[in-house]
């Protein structure tokens, strides 16, 4: 007998579900609603018949979920966080607005000159230690 498969229990199965809804790559959400039923109590062979994968498939699939534990409120770490300080840093610190629309200004200032900078995005965005590797 195969053994149980461990899932997060920090989402609820219609929590997933409603991620699933929302979703539009069809094949991401067939794997979150096999998550779900997997989350309900579904056998591994059903949840793989939902996911439309087969059972080995879907344990290798799981098997190579790696999760990464982060701290709870890590704004550090949350890379819309990230954006805002280094639009702060470097476009908004140290100003003395005269009114909201020089607020607005320089806020859509700060955001064209960002987006002009796709590698700045990127770099706060996609982090070198989230990186996943291939291991066969």
């Amino acid at each position: 007998m195969g053994q149980a498969i461990a899932v997060r229990t920090d989402y609820t199965a219609g929590a997933v579900r409603q991620l699933a809804k929302r979703e539009k790559d069809a094949a991401q959400a067939r794997r979150l609603l096999a998550i779900a039923a997997v989350l309900d109590g579904a056998s591994r062979i059903e949840a793989a018949k939902i996911g439309g994968m087969d059972r080995q498939t879907m344990r290798d699939w799981l098997s190579n979920i790696l999760l990464l534990p982060l701290p709870r409120r890590a704004s550090e770490l949350n890379s819309q966080e990230n954006i805002w300080r280094l639009m702060r840093q470097n476009w908004l610190s140290n100003r003395i607005f005269k009114s909201f629309d020089d607020i607005v200004d320089h806020c859509c200032y700060a955001w064209n000159t960002l987006i002009e900078q796709p590698w700045n995005i990127m770099s706060i965005a996609k982090p070198d230690w989230a990186a996943i590797s291939q291991s066969l």
